[in-house]
């Protein structure tokens, strides 16, 4: 693979348009290439890219600079990730030339050693997974699940055992108790010392989208509770801002301008593998304004796939006003009662799944269906609750009348 010796280089390298285009969908106007700026709310274009110098403005919120700073800035890295982003796009090494540039610019490098941390331990975790034999109690679980060595692989699935061992794993590869304490891999013990956070669990990485490890999701395969933990909020880990399994998603998103969201990692797993490969998860939480704008940057539309519990029900209303906040076009697969997606395709297949998915209906016949369902319409004031508990669905809406709510579903 070549090498390059200067960040002007490696830019040389790369077609700006192309990059800023993964992004935001541009419109060739004259020499500028316009598109909805994916840093702030708008319907009129003021994204706008210079096609002779590759610099980008917006008119909106006036952020502007070159590819770099706006990798930065859409992504959230640091001047050397985002170098590092365009030589993997550009198919080339960086430099001792280019690193040291990188490092001119005063980029923080704490959260790099804290990623590097949790990437040693994602190794540790896969390496004790390969270990566990066919009969032992995770392989026997994963059996039951229904992952195999494909899904294993595909997913980088790992496993903390039950006697630790991550701790001298880190030291051993020259990170200290306090790098481990700050990503979140271990914890205080109220008797004093620390401990290591996941024991005996099946753990799927959570990663951002641009495929950097974050944190964890761990499955209790013994009865213990909490049955899933996730690593807590660390400088590298915000909850609010990531969607497991975007980073092996998000181009066939992009491509389709649609994204299927369900709750979990096994539900992701289960549609991802059964064929809707535009599928994203939750981590577990309701879902919160950060992972719309996520959702935003690659899609116009999502399609809420929660389970048909009256839980995943009433979480699958909570999500329309706060993706209706970030201009989506939201519909929602309704799943045999009780059912989640990772159950509906174990029982009634790929194919039954993936036509629920594709016969999703506009998410104001979903929010009609559900309030028609608790109203009592006998009465003025039933009929009035009624219409009371559609209203702030409606006003959710941006710039939409009621009446066109209404005609769209």
């Amino acid at each position: 693979m070549a090498s390059v010796n200067s960040v002007q280089e490696l830019k040389n390298l790369v077609d700006p348009t192309g990059v800023y285009g993964e992004y935001v969908r541009l419109t060739r106007k004259g020499k500028r290439s316009v598109g909805l700026c994916p840093f702030h709310r708008e319907k009129t274009p003021s994204f706008s890219v210079d096609q002779e110098t590759g610099l980008f403005y917006c008119f909106g919120c006036h952020k502007g600079g070159d590819l770099l700073r706006f990798l930065q800035d859409v992504e959230g890295c640091s001047f050397t990730e985002a170098l590092e982003i365009l030589a993997n796009r550009a198919g080339v090494t960086l430099s001792i030339s280019a690193g040291r540039q990188a490092a001119a610019s005063g980029a923080p490098d704490r959260k790099e050693k804290l990623r590097k941390a949790l990437a040693s331990a994602e190794r540790y975790y896969r390496s004790a997974l390969k270990a566990e034999k066919k009969g032992s109690a995770v392989r026997s679980y994963m059996e039951e699940r229904g992952l195999g060595p494909k899904q294993e692989e595909s997913f980088l699935l790992g496993f903390a055992p039950f006697g630790g061992g991550l701790m001298n794993h880190l030291a051993g590869e020259g990170f200290s108790p306090d790098d481990a304490a700050e990503c979140g891999l271990v914890v205080e013990r109220e008797q004093g010392g620390r401990a290591e956070r996941f024991r005996n669990r099946l753990l799927f990485p959570i990663k951002d989208a641009m495929g950097r490890t974050a944190g964890f999701g761990g499955r209790a395969i013994d009865g213990q509770e909490p049955k899933y933990l996730n690593s807590p909020e660390t400088p590298v880990f915000q909850k609010r801002d990531i969607l497991f399994g975007l980073c092996w998603s998000k181009e066939e998103i992009r491509k389709r301008g649609q994204a299927v969201l369900v709750e979990g990692y096994m539900d992701f797993v289960a549609a991802h593998e059964a064929g809707v490969t535009n599928v994203v998860a939750g981590l577990g939480t309701a879902l919160a304004g950060g992972q719309a704008a996520l959702l935003a940057r690659y899609a116009k539309e999502v399609i809420l796939s929660y389970d048909g519990d009256p839980a995943g029900l009433a979480a699958a209303q909570r999500a329309v006003p706060i993706l209706l906040a970030h201009s989506l076009s939201i519909r929602v697969a309704t799943l045999p009662e009780g059912k989640d997606p990772d159950e509906c395709i174990k029982r009634a297949g790929a194919e039954a799944y993936k036509r629920c998915v594709e016969e999703a209906v506009p998410f104001f016949r979903f929010l009609v269906e559900q309030a028609q369902a608790k109203a009592v319409l006998g009465s003025v004031e039933g009929r009035v609750a009624f219409v009371h508990s559609l209203s702030e669905y409606l006003a959710a809406v941006p710039d939409l009348s009621p009446e066109r709510a209404c005609a769209s579903s």
